[in-house]
């Protein structure tokens, strides 16, 4: 594939509609450190890997330009951690997540996006047996989390794995029949769906306070995401 570079990586991260917001100088800086960091991380930066190494380096670079810049270490998460957020809209997948057909496709699309998705440092552990109202599987590597960690900026989120995996290794997704929702907590299970799930500015739980990701589904009222402890 064609070599990486910051301004492809900017272009195709959720930062796209923020960046240009920034002070030319700052631009620089963050394109600066995003070519340090693909020469850093260059074992993860292959094809299967492009997209979630757009979110990684570009997330890296930019709380840690705006933290020279004098934004304070909540400022800054705060910034990217809100622009992340404001880029997604979940509301595709919620609709869907209401029709009878959901769960069924999940079993057959969710292996195959991540076979195509992810590149090297990932390991995961699918469980072809389910039931038919389940579907579930592990996440045993994840390349948020040696990327992120290794810096200590685990808070800096990107995917459902990075969180639970500073305790265990391990991130359990699963989809059950179930009777509650949560709007908010609906985003949560959509984007753990596609793959990422960024850290929110304010509430919620740290990194690394949970060892497990359930997310129960229900064909009228959509999806239920929450933390459990197992």
């Amino acid at each position: 594939m064609k070599p990486y570079t910051p301004e492809k990586l900017v272009a195709i991260s959720r930062y796209q509609n923020y960046f240009p917001t920034l002070p030319e100088e700052v631009r620089g800086e963050v394109y600066r450190r995003m070519d340090a960091l693909i020469k850093e991380e260059a074992e993860y930066c292959d094809r299967g890997n492009v997209k979630h190494m757009a979110q990684i380096l570009t997330s890296i670079a930019l709380y840690e330009v705006l933290r020279r810049h004098g934004q304070t270490e909540a400022e800054a998460y705060g910034i990217v951690s809100g622009e992340m957020w404001k880029f997604l809209d979940p509301s595709g997948m919620q609709k869907l997540a209401r029709r009878s057909f959901f769960l069924p496709l999940m079993k057959k699309l969710v292996p195959l996006g991540f076979k195509k998705g992810s590149g090297f440092g990932w390991r995961y552990t699918w469980h072809r047996d389910d039931p038919r109202d389940e579907f579930h599987f592990e996440c045993n590597e994840c390349i948020y989390a040696k990327i992120l960690g290794k810096r200590n900026l685990m808070k800096l989120g990107g995917c459902a794995a990075t969180r639970a995996s500073s305790i265990t290794g391990t991130c359990r997704l699963r989809i059950l029949s179930g009777r509650r929702r949560s709007a908010r907590a609906a985003s949560g299970a959509i984007s753990a769906l596609c793959g990422t799930i960024p850290t929110p500015a304010t509430g919620g739980s740290e990194p690394g306070a949970y060892n497990a990701l359930l997310i129960q589904k229900n064909v009228s009222q959509g999806l239920l995401f929450r933390h459990c402890g197992g």
